[in-house]
């Protein structure tokens, strides 16, 4: 099934189908890397391992209508898991596995799993506790990248995918966690408004130091770079001297990064001992970055910054360009199929040019709402 996103012409509707199209094809290709172990992933080894672990959810009994819980740290696991889900027709809730227990169960309660997947480790011990109480009714463990091995194929093909594909959560401006509904096609949209912005290539490596649980780490990072054909090395968790030390073992071209990051990059005495010379951009968003940090960071680590600006709700809206004018302290112009505003805060009067004001996005990677909260869900496409 195909649907025309916003005149940027016709897309899969299935998130994995989508971002994985060509992977089959690209075949030896490393697209996952463990940027500690070196463990590596080719494109066709992606492509299968997709296959064979959706076939054993959808033996297990996990259903199109079903919601899979998602609690690991980033790993090829956790991509691998991901891709599969969503393949055999579940909604995924990626959860923080830096949670406490008790937070965790609440994201079980409130987006109503009845599957939850985590790894070895503190996630699964803290994952088993969280379960207590819960709709779950299945612990799915994962050791290496083989899963559920008792299992026989299921019979028949695999279901369709429609609806919705994830469940994020996110604070917003309330303060208090909210279940967000992501489709599949909003999800296709964004990454088809993405790449004209966000120019990866099949020749880059692209690190995903940022949390995969997270739209920014997730969507930029994760999907756009294996639709695009490049290698992602994966970092479990941000530490500099490991960030650094993944840029010079594999060559890593881009990163996403928040400004943390790059004010330890620009202030932090241990970069010089380090050859980051194939690094040539790091996009920065989830929080504002001031120009003159961007500045400092360039110069130190011999690339390029730029911004981007966006939220869970509606995915990335803005993107400053991969080259021409350099312009750090500017988030970009809204990606193809955005549509903005600016307006006198809590009404639909436009602000005269240069004025501050609240901004209004319309967009088709657009939120179906928040799951339980019907009152506070804009209208949006599904």
């Amino acid at each position: 099934m195909t649907t025309e996103i916003a005149g940027l012409g016709p897309a899969p509707q299935g998130l994995t189908d989508f971002v994985l199209a060509q992977a089959a094809d690209r075949g030896a290709r490393p697209a996952l890397v463990d940027a500690l172990s070196g463990h590596s992933l080719s494109y066709a080894g992606l492509a299968a391992g997709v296959r064979a672990i959706a076939d054993r959810l959808a033996a297990a009994g996990v259903q199109p209508s079903d919601v899979l819980a998602l609690c690991a740290p980033n790993s090829i696991e956790f991509a691998v898991t991901l891709y599969a889900a969503t393949s055999a027709g579940a909604t995924v809730a990626t959860v923080d596995p830096r949670r406490a227990s008790q937070g965790i169960g609440r994201q079980l309660r409130s987006t109503r799993a009845r599957w939850l997947v985590s790894t070895p480790g503190p996630a699964r011990q803290k994952a088993r506790a969280a379960a207590r109480s819960t709709a779950v009714t299945a612990l799915v463990t994962r050791h290496g990248t083989v899963m559920l091995e008792s299992l026989d194929p299921p019979p028949g093909p695999r279901p369709v995918t429609t609806g919705l594909a994830l469940l994020l959560a996110s604070r917003g401006t309330t303060g208090i966690p909210k279940n967000i509904m992501l489709t599949h096609r909003s999800l296709v949209a964004n990454l088809c408004q993405l790449r004209n912005a966000h120019k990866v290539t099949a020749d880059d490596v692209v690190m995903a130091a940022l949390p995969l649980h997270h739209i920014f780490g997730l969507q930029v990072t994760l999907n756009l770079a294996l639709l695009r054909g490049a290698t992602v090395v994966i970092l479990p968790r941000f530490e500099l001297g490991t960030f650094l030390q993944a840029v010079q073992d594999h060559g890593v071209t881009r990163t996403e990064v928040v400004p943390p990051i790059l004010r330890a990059l620009a202030a932090r005495a241990v970069v010089g001992d380090y050859d980051l010379s194939s690094l040539r951009l790091l996009t920065s968003a989830a929080a504002p970055l001031e120009a003159d940090l961007a500045w400092a960071c360039g110069a130190r680590a011999g690339c390029r910054i730029k911004q981007a600006f966006g939220m869970t709700e509606a995915g990335a809206t803005h993107v400053a360009p991969d080259d021409g004018p350099d312009r750090p302290d500017s988030v970009g112009p809204p990606l193809p199929g955005v549509d903005c505003r600016i307006v006198t805060p809590g009404t639909a009067t436009e602000v005269e040019p240069g004025l501050p004001g609240e901004l209004l996005i319309r967009s088709p990677a657009t939120m179906r709402g928040y799951l339980g909260h019907p009152a506070e869900s804009p209208a949006a496409p599904d």
